[in-house]
C-alpha cells in the first residue's frame, strides 16, 4: 500500500501513475494533550506588541510563495479600507525584518503599522492564542497541519481552497481562490463582518470537529487497521 496524508495527495499521484488500488489515504493526527489555547499567552503577546484594541489577524508559515505570505499582504490593502482596527501579525521563518522583499512588499502597500513580523518561533500555540482570526493564504498546500491546529484549538479560520482544506472546513468557512487578493480580502472581511461572539461559535464547532476527527489516536488506529488488513492478525 501506499499511504498519502492528503486526499488530493492521492488524486495527484494517481494522476502521475501510481497505482489507485494501492493508494490509501491516511490523514496527519494531532496529540491535543499538548495543544490547549493559552489566555496568559495571548494577553502577553499582544500587549507586546501593542495589539491589545486590535483585531488580529494571523498567519504561520514559512516565507515562500507557496505560502502566499504576498497574497495576504495584498488583501490585507483592501481589508483595512473596510476595518481600519485590524492587524496583521505573521509568524515562519524568513517573516522577519531581515527579509527585504517581504518588508519592501508592506512598505510599499503603506502597511508598516499594520502588520508585526515575528519570525521562526519555537512557541506557536502561544503565538496562534495571540490571534483572532488564523488566515491561511496558501496558493498549494497538501494537508496543513498549521490550519489544523488553529482549528484545534477554536479559533476561526479562513484559508484558501488548496488541497485539503475543503475537507478540514468543511461548511464552517468560505474558501478564497488561491493566488487572488481580492477573494482573500472578502472572505476575511466576511469573518469580520460577524460578531466576535459569532466567531467564536464558528471557531468552536469546528474545533469540537478537529478533536474528534483528526486526533493522534484515530490515526494511529488507522495504521494499525492497515496492518491488520495486509497481514491477517491483529497486532
Amino acid at each position: 500500500k501506499i499511504i498519502c496524508v492528503a486526499e488530493s495527495a492521492k488524486e495527484s499521484h494517481i494522476k502521475f501513475g501510481y497505482a489507485a488500488s494501492k493508494m490509501v489515504v491516511i490523514p496527519n493526527g494531532l496529540d491535543f494533550t499538548e495543544f490547549e489555547f493559552d489566555n496568559f499567552a495571548r494577553l502577553a503577546i499582544r500587549a507586546e506588541h501593542r495589539l491589545e484594541d486590535s483585531v488580529v489577524i494571523g498567519c504561520v508559515g514559512r516565507y515562500h510563495e507557496d505560502k502566499g505570505q504576498d497574497v495576504l499582504v495584498k488583501a490585507a490593502s483592501l481589508v483595512l479600507q473596510r476595518n481600519p482596527n485590524v492587524k496583521f501579525v505573521l509568524v515562519g521563518r524568513g517573516c522577519d525584518s531581515s527579509n527585504f522583499a517581504l518588508v519592501k512588499l508592506i512598505k510599499d502597500f503603506g502597511l508598516s503599522g499594520q502588520f508585526v513580523c515575528l519570525g521562526e518561533r519555537e512557541d506557536i500555540i502561544r503565538c496562534l492564542s495571540s490571534f483572532d482570526v488564523f488566515c491561511m493564504p496558501s496558493r498549494s498546500e497538501g494537508f496543513p497541519n498549521c490550519l489544523l491546529e488553529a482549528m484545534s484549538l477554536d479559533i476561526p479560520c479562513v484559508a484558501t481552497d488548496v488541497g485539503d482544506v475543503r475537507y478540514l472546513a468543511s461548511d464552517s468557512m468560505t474558501l478564497a481562490e488561491p493566488g487572488h487578493p481580492v477573494s482573500l480580502a472578502d472572505s476575511i472581511n466576511e469573518m469580520l463582518s460577524m460578531s466576535s461572539e459569532e466567531r467564536d461559535r464558528i471557531g468552536v464547532g469546528t474545533g469540537r470537529k478537529i478533536r474528534e476527527t483528526f486526533s493522534i489516536d484515530k490515526t494511529r488506529g488507522n495504521f494499525n487497521q492497515l496492518y491488520v488488513n495486509l497481514v491477517g492478525k491483529k497486532l
